[in-house]
């Protein structure tokens, strides 16, 4: 385990960009850097997964949200995100949708 050499958080509104900053991003310096891109819907989206009765979209995604922290506690997404930003082994993470 190495920590990242950077962490870029992007915030904007939905259709922002965020996404095609993170691609952009790597795109022009994966010659120089590795990269990780995480998504705060990331969790959540994997554990709808896990129910392949409900669809990955986002009225699930912020059912969902809200569910996990009422049953697990206000920070559970953001102490997966730290976990995942911490444990990556590239050099840079981008984070979309702080």
């Amino acid at each position: 385990m190495k920590d990242p050499k950077f962490t870029i958080g992007l915030v904007g509104e939905k259709c922002g960009g965020k996404e095609t900053t993170c691609k952009f991003l790597e795109m022009e310096l994966s010659h120089l850097y590795s990269f990780a891109h995480i998504r705060f819907s990331d969790p959540l989206a994997e554990t709808l997964k896990v129910w392949r009765h409900l669809e990955i979209n986002r009225e699930n995604l912020q059912k969902l949200s809200p569910a996990m922290r009422e049953a697990y506690g206000r920070h559970v997404l953001a102490n997966e995100i730290k976990y995942r930003v911490l444990n990556s082994d590239t050099d840079i993470v981008t984070l979309d949708g702080l």
